[in-house]
């Protein structure tokens, strides 16, 4: 048997292997930090990475990627402290809110102004109307060319426009 490298060799008795312990990458020994394990966001570093995100109105994926966290990491945050919750919000409507400052400070400029009414009040200052109506083919109608057709049209849209017949 001893030529035979098939053969089964005895079992050596096994030794235990040392194990050490692996130190913990958390600040706080275990049992003292106040949730438990490190929050993500608990570090100032990523909720800020969050923040610029959010103030870019990056959609909750894109902020979550950005600062390094999944949505399940945000959700139990925002769970735990609603506030932060709010904070972001508030982010999001930076953008929103320098626009509209920075619309309503160019005011003075007819030009914007005229362009502002246009948007805002379209019944009073509204260059054009749109207007869509669908009209039911009877045979009073189908007899008609398409000029003819065309010409009608035209009168609808006079009419609308002005108002008058």
């Amino acid at each position: 048997m001893a030529n035979n490298p098939k053969a089964k060799k005895p079992n050596k008795p096994t030794t235990k292997k040392k194990t050490t312990k692996r130190k913990s990458r958390n600040k706080y020994p275990p049992g003292e930090h106040p949730g438990g394990a490190v929050k993500k966001l608990d570090r100032p570093e990523v909720r800020e990475k969050f923040k610029v995100a959010s103030r870019l109105n990056a959609n909750l994926n894109a902020s979550c990627s950005y600062a390094g966290i999944t949505e399940k990491t945000y959700y139990n945050y925002i769970n735990e402290y609603p506030e932060f919750l709010q904070e972001i919000e508030n982010f999001r409507n930076e953008p929103y809110l320098r626009a509209v400052t920075s619309v309503v400070k160019n005011l003075d400029d007819p030009e914007f102004a005229l362009k502002y009414l246009e948007r805002t009040a379209r019944n009073e200052f509204a260059r054009e109307t749109n207007i869509v109506a669908q009209v039911e083919q009877t045979n009073k109608y189908k007899e008609l060319s398409k000029e003819e057709l065309e010409a009608i049209n035209k009168k609808m849209m006079k009419v609308a426009k002005n108002g008058t017949k």
